[in-house]
C-alpha cells in the first residue's frame, strides 16, 4: 500500500509540474508577442498595443493597465518574463488603482486627445518660423502659400486661418488658442473687419449691389438701345417717379451730376457711378446764371 500511495503521490507530482510547465510556456510565448520590440521587457504601450480589443471570458474589454501593475512586481514600470510568467498580483494592481480606474475607451479618448495635441505641436512648431512660442500673420501666410483645401481643392487662406485662430484678437496667436475650437464665422468677421481698416471705402464709391441695380436700370432707360442716356430718355424714365422724400426725381439734375465727362450723354461707367451732386450744381448755377 506504501508503494501505491508514493507512486500516486509521484504521479501527481510530474502531472502538476506538467501542467505548470505547459503554462509556462504559453505565457512565455505571450510575453514574447507582447514584448514587439524583443528586449525583453514589456513597456505598457506594449500591453496595450497588445490587449487592444481584446475580451475577457465574460465577454469584457481586457483592462490592459490594471493588468500591467499587478504584473509589475517591482514596481519599476517595465514587466521581465519572470514577472510575467509568475502571473499578476491584483492587491498590487489596487495599490496603483488611481492609474487604471478610467475604462478603457475613456483611456482611448485621453490618448487620441494627446496625440491631436502633439500633432498640433508639431504644425505649430513649423509655422513659428522665429520659434518664439508665438504665431504672427506673416507667419500663417508663408505656411500656408500654395496650400490648398484637399476636400474643395480652393487654395487655403492664410489670413482667414490667422483672424479664426487668434482668439482674443490681439494681434498673434498663442498655443492654446491654436489648439481652441476654431469659430470661422468670427475669422471671416475679424479679416473683413482688418481689410475695411486697412482700405476704408470711399463713401461715394458705389457698392457691388447698386452697380448691378444701375446696369439693369441703364437697359430699360436706354430706349433705343444705341449705349447712351440723353436728357430725354433720362426725362421719360424718372416720370412719375419720387426720390427717397416722396418728391418728384429732378431728372434734369440726375442728367447734370451723372454726365461727368460733359459731353452731353451718360454712359454705363457713368450711369452706374454715384451722382456728383457739386457737378450738378455747378451746372444749374451756370444755366441759370444764363438766364
Amino acid at each position: 500500500m506504501k508503494i501505491i500511495s508514493i507512486l500516486g503521490i509521484v504521479l501527481f507530482t510530474m502531472v502538476v509540474s506538467t501542467i505548470n510547465a505547459q503554462q509556462d510556456k504559453a505565457r512565455t510565448d505571450r510575453f514574447k508577442n507582447i514584448d514587439a520590440d524583443g528586449n525583453e521587457v514589456i513597456t505598457i504601450r506594449e500591453m496595450k498595443s497588445y490587449y487592444d480589443g481584446k475580451v475577457t471570458k465574460d465577454g469584457e474589454l481586457m483592462d490592459y493597465k490594471k493588468m500591467f501593475y499587478a504584473l509589475d512586481a517591482n514596481e519599476n514600470s517595465i514587466i521581465t518574463i519572470n514577472e510575467y510568467v509568475k502571473g499578476e498580483d491584483w492587491k498590487l494592481a489596487y495599490k496603483y488603482v488611481h492609474k487604471w480606474k478610467h475604462s478603457v475607451t475613456e483611456v482611448d479618448n485621453e490618448q487620441k486627445k494627446e496625440d491631436k495635441k502633439d500633432k498640433a505641436r508639431l504644425k505649430f512648431e513649423k509655422i513659428d518660423v522665429d520659434k518664439n512660442d508665438t504665431l504672427y500673420i506673416t507667419e500663417v501666410i508663408t505656411f500656408y502659400k500654395g496650400m490648398v483645401n484637399n476636400k474643395t481643392g480652393d487654395p487655403i487662406n492664410g489670413k482667414l486661418n490667422f483672424y479664426t485662430h487668434d482668439v482674443n484678437n490681439d494681434g498673434h496667436i498663442t498655443f492654446t488658442e491654436f489648439t481652441q475650437k476654431a469659430d470661422w464665422k468670427k475669422g471671416h468677421d475679424r479679416l473683413k473687419a482688418a481689410e475695411d481698416k486697412a482700405n476704408p471705402r470711399n463713401p461715394n464709391e458705389p457698392s457691388e449691389a447698386y452697380i448691378k441695380k444701375r446696369i439693369d436700370e441703364f437697359s430699360i432707360v436706354d430706349a433705343d438701345n444705341n449705349f447712351k442716356v440723353t436728357i430725354e430718355e433720362l426725362t421719360e424714365y424718372y416720370k412719375d417717379k419720387l426720390n427717397n422724400k416722396g418728391k418728384p426725381v429732378n431728372a434734369l439734375f440726375q442728367f447734370f451730376g451723372l454726365d461727368k465727362n460733359e459731353d452731353g450723354s451718360i454712359e454705363l461707367g457713368e450711369f452706374a457711378s454715384k451722382i456728383d451732386v457739386a457737378l450738378a450744381r455747378k451746372k444749374f448755377k451756370a444755366m441759370n446764371g444764363k438766364k
